[in-house]
């Protein structure tokens, strides 16, 4: 059984999800890691050959399908709070959409402080699972980085000669 790394529908077969486009990946069997797909003998927290974050109960198949739809919904009715937690959650667990969530959250500021290292990194994991929302998060953070390092350049530019003319400094500061 095959399952998209984006929004966790089952296929028997294929490489792309039909709904986002996602690439396929084998289902993780209960008791395997859900990242690398190591199985776990005994009860961990965390995966001894990758040390991804498992989850402390068997996961519901359904419970992780359903789970993206909500995160979805919750941020569409400006649930940041219970969106966060959810992002969070999934994001743990290596689900895109939970992943790009939580770099929407962090690039707009809703619930936690704007961080747009934060958004960066979380947009970035999910991008690498193809998550078309989470490329273009990734491009938009960048640019704004870039914009913000520009704008402090050209304010430095404008205070040097300032400092230049008001004070008769030499040039070569």
């Amino acid at each position: 059984m095959l399952i998209c790394t984006n929004c966790n529908k089952e296929y028997k077969t294929g490489k792309f999800c039909t709904e986002c486009g996602a690439l396929l990946k084998e289902k993780p069997k209960e008791n395997a890691c859900p990242k690398c797909g190591t199985i776990i003998e005994s009860p961990s927290k965390f995966c001894p050959e990758c040390g991804a974050k498992l989850a402390t109960e068997p996961a519901n198949t359904a419970d992780l399908t359903e789970k993206p739809n909500l995160l979805k919904q919750l941020y569409k009715d400006g649930k940041f709070d219970e969106a966060f937690k959810l992002a969070k959650e999934l994001a743990d667990i290596g689900n895109a959409r939970g992943q790009y969530v939580l770099g929407l959250l962090y690039l707009l500021g809703k619930y936690v402080d704007s961080d747009h290292k934060q958004a960066v990194y979380w947009f970035k994991k999910a991008a690498e699972q193809n998550h078309r929302g989470a490329q273009d998060g990734l491009g938009f953070a960048i640019s704004m980085e870039l914009e913000s390092l520009k704008m402090t350049l050209k304010h430095f530019r404008g205070t040097k000669r300032r400092l230049i003319k008001t004070f008769a400094l030499p040039t070569f500061i």
